[in-house]
């Protein structure tokens, strides 16, 4: 396992998701061709949303901020 594979699975559960099999890659891929969506249940280890939460929080100073309203689409 390489270092950033560790810091990954850090943050992402690895064993239920194991990102670095192409097989995986490649059935998420049909799913998301198939349906147009994909979703991962627990995709995130325990804590992760803490973290990710709190350094966000930290670093909200320099995010770009508009008030303008769309949709995905970039559509009002």
């Amino acid at each position: 396992m390489t270092d950033t594979t560790e810091t990954l699975c850090g943050i992402v559960d690895c064993k239920r998701y194991p990102l670095a099999e192409l097989g995986f890659r490649a059935q998420c891929k049909s799913e998301l061709d198939r349906s147009g969506v994909l979703t991962l249940e627990s995709f995130l280890v325990d804590g992760a949303i803490d973290t990710i939460r709190d350094e966000g929080l930290e670093h909200q100073h320099l995010a770009y901020f508009t008030s303008d309203s769309h949709n995905i689409y970039l559509k009002p």
